[in-house]
């Protein structure tokens, strides 16, 4: 800012050491969440808060040979941080940074701007109603025109001043508006199998839309699809297949989506699947893949086909190939009447 119109209030907002205590501040509230996430170990985030700090003189030193302000940044910080410095920063870009703090800087100048302008409109109105009677001469067509008060002229610059506070009040609000999403903008991720299929297995913070059939899939996008917009949405499913259908329907929509190429068996196959939570429900006799691809531990219930957690097992309403929590209370007596007589059936053959 050019020293000779700036107020020191706001002068400061734009300094470097400002800027600096915000991008810190973003990068521990980023750790902070992750911590929540499961994805940093627990407590890094509060040893991280202790020790971390910058000076603005070592980051310029840094950044002549960087050529990279949130490198340099980064750099000076880990030297404070120590190893746990590496959590910083992570799955970020230098984008969600800069334009998460440009917009908090932002937020913070029109603010003070915002109570400037406020005390104004007091004083517009004080003025108004001390000259609310006081003569002066009306102006119209760049001529003298009939008498009017000057506390009436000062009410049109009030009105005018509070149009220009609601102005600045919207713009404040779009300020606010920030998404800190990481490489290439992605920020969703849909499950597009049925609910009992999720409830076995899914990716970390992955969208549920609790269907119980592919044909409900339709509905779902469609009454979701404002909160996809503008965003890049990821979709998986088992092998592939599912998505190929989702995909061309979600893009209808307006929706920019992209799918795990080979499905959630062939991510484990080829990953740590680390980001993964549980098992892979699959249709056939195996009930459920582990990460390594071998039998799961998930079971099945004949009396409803629905996969079964080990919670619901230990169910008091849970009979081996029977009955299960999900369909014991529905189960009509003659569907009770046939179990029993298959059970019994079965304990003869065995």
């Amino acid at each position: 800012m050019i020293p000779r119109y700036s107020r020191k209030i706001l002068k400061e907002i734009w300094e470097d050491n400002n800027k600096f205590q915000i991008w810190l501040d973003l990068e521990i509230l980023a750790c902070e969440a992750m911590e929540k996430l499961d994805q940093i170990p627990k407590g890094t985030s509060n040893r991280i808060k202790k020790k971390a700090k910058f000076k603005v003189k070592e980051i310029e030193k840094i950044e002549e040979k960087t050529k990279h302000d949130i490198i340099a940044f980064l750099t000076n910080v880990a030297k404070y941080v120590g190893a746990e410095s590496r959590y910083i920063h992570k799955g970020l870009t230098s984008s969600d940074i800069l334009d998460t703090s440009f917009s908090i800087q932002l937020n913070q100048s029109s603010n003070i701007i915002l109570g400037g302008l406020e005390k104004l409109s007091k004083s517009l109105l004080s003025i108004a109603k001390k000259h609310k009677y006081t003569l002066c001469i009306g102006r119209s067509h760049g001529i003298h025109a009939e008498t009017t008060t000057f506390g009436l002229k000062i009410l049109g610059y009030l009105a005018e001043n509070n149009r220009n506070i609601n102005r600045l009040k919207n713009s404040i609000k779009q300020i606010q508006t920030i998404q800190m999403s990481g490489p290439v903008g992605t920020y969703s991720n849909i499950d597009t199998r049925n609910n009992y299929e999720y409830k076995i297995g899914h990716f970390k913070n992955s969208i549920n839309p609790k269907i119980d059939t592919f044909k409900e899939f339709n509905e779902y996008i469609k009454t979701n699809k404002d909160q996809f917009q503008n965003k890049k949405v990821a979709i998986y499913c088992t092998g592939g297949i599912r998505c190929e259908k989702a995909g061309p329907l979600m893009e209808r929509y307006g929706i920019d989506t992209y799918q795990l190429k080979g499905g959630i068996l062939k991510y484990f196959e080829q990953t740590n699947s680390k980001l993964w939570n549980g098992e892979c429900f699959v249709f056939d006799y195996r009930v459920s893949l582990t990460k390594e691809l071998s039998k799961g531990i998930s079971k099945l219930c004949y009396g409803c086909n629905t996969p079964l957690t080990i919670k619901e097992t230990k169910s008091p309403k849970y009979e081996k190939g029977f009955t299960c929590p999900v369909c014991f209370d529905n189960m009509t007596e003659k569907k009770r009447r046939s179990l029993k007589d298959k059970r019994e059936h079965w304990k003869k053959v065995f």
